[in-house]
Formats: C-alpha cells, sequence, structure tokens
C-alpha cells in the first residue's frame, strides 16, 4: 500500500475542508498502485493450467492445448518477450502468440480470429484455425529459448529461436493483444517479459513487456 505525500483531516486537526487540500496534520487516505510487473495471469488460464514461480512457469496437467495469457495487453510499440522451454518439448506441444482478451483458453492459441502463433516443433504458424508453414530452425529442446517480437508499428509478429531469426511470420496486426501460450500434456515453459532475465538482445527499439 502506498500513501500520498500530506496530510488529511478536519481544519482543527490541520486539513482544509472547504477544498479538500492537505493540512498540517490527520492520517492520508491509502491508495491502490497496479502491480509493476506482467505475469501469466492467473484469472485467465484453463483450469488444466497450474502457474508457479512467481506465476511466470506453466504446466498443463490435461490431454489439450489448454492455454493462459498475460496480465497485461499492448495495443501500440514494439514489445519482445523469451519463452524457454523447461520439460516434456516437442512433438507439436508448444505453441507461442498473441491473441485479443476474448480469444479461448481451452484451445491453442491461433485457433481464434485474433489468435497468432508458432507451433514450433510442427514448423506451423496459426491464425484462425488455418496453418501455413513456418520456421526453418531445428527443436525445439529442452533449455532453448523461443524469442518473440511484437511491432504494432509496422503491425508485425516475428520469432526467433536460440537467437537466431525466424523472420515475419505474420503481417497486418492491429488492435490490443497479449502474449498467450498453449502447452499440451504435462509440457512445461518459463516466461522471461523483463529485459533483466532475457538471454538473447532482440533488434534495437523492441522494449520489454510491462505494465
Amino acid at each position: 500500500m502506498v500513501y500520498r505525500f500530506g496530510y488529511w483531516g478536519d481544519r482543527k486537526a490541520g486539513v482544509n475542508n472547504k477544498k479538500g487540500r492537505p493540512g498540517r496534520k490527520g492520517t492520508p487516505p491509502p491508495i491502490t498502485v497496479a502491480p509493476s510487473t506482467v505475469t501469466w495471469n492467473p484469472s485467465d488460464k484453463s483450469a488444466d493450467i497450474t502457474l508457479s514461480n512467481g506465476n511466470l512457469t506453466m504446466t498443463n496437467s490435461g490431454a489439450g492445448h489448454d492455454g493462459v495469457r498475460a496480465t497485461v495487453g499492448k495495443s501500440s510499440g514494439k514489445y519482445y518477450y523469451e519463452v524457454v522451454m523447461v520439460s516434456n518439448i516437442g512433438f507439436g506441444r508448444e505453441i507461442i502468440g498473441i491473441a485479443d482478451s476474448g480469444h479461448s483458453l481451452t484451445t491453442f492459441v491461433g485457433a481464434g480470429a485474433a489468435g497468432y502463433s508458432w507451433q514450433v516443433s510442427s514448423t506451423l504458424k496459426w491464425n484462425n484455425s488455418v496453418s501455413a508453414a513456418y520456421g526453418v530452425e531445428a527443436g525445439p529442446s529442452a533449455g532453448d529459448v523461443i524469442g518473440v517480437l511484437l511491432d504494432l508499428g509496422a503491425g508485425t509478429l516475428s520469432y526467433t529461436i536460440r537467437g537466431v531469426s525466424e523472420g515475419t511470420a505474420f503481417s497486418g496486426l492491429s488492435g490490443t493483444f497479449y502474449p498467450m501460450h498453449s502447452n499440451l500434456s504435462v509440457s512445461v515453459t518459463t516466461v522471461r517479459f523483463k529485459s533483466s532475465q532475457w538471454t538473447y538482445t532482440p533488434p534495437a527499439g523492441y522494449l520489454q513487456w510491462t505494465v
């Protein structure tokens, strides 16, 4: 909880009641401050997804491609974040991307019209349940890092794997998008939204995904 500087009460207690300005004495009213970091949203996930590690690590206990959305969306700017492959990786399990606030969490990201993703080990990209070939690097394996680059000025979504660019996956994007990730069958991954946690440095101009 954070308090404003100054004092509040009545004039005798040291407060100007007429205009509600700070006086000399009293107890300041509390104000609520929003969280300063972005994580996966524990209130915006499939029931089969378990979050840990400060809501940065996700595990899917179900049989389907269930998902989780981040706490903050963006409608302008250039942003980068990373997803680290932890365990039970491959075989089409990892689908990484962005979506609007209404995209279903009980299917894979990219199944909806406002969802865009990369199914890394299958080298497929998805939007509105339509796939196309994308990606040339082999993998992923446990320990690999997938980079996600969203440029809302240019309207593009691109990816890297192990620091190697896979090129532009989607163009013509506009709207408010949230990082979203779908895992399958006890797959475990960890997201890194803060630049201090990144393994790789994105191209110039890309910022960390913050509040």
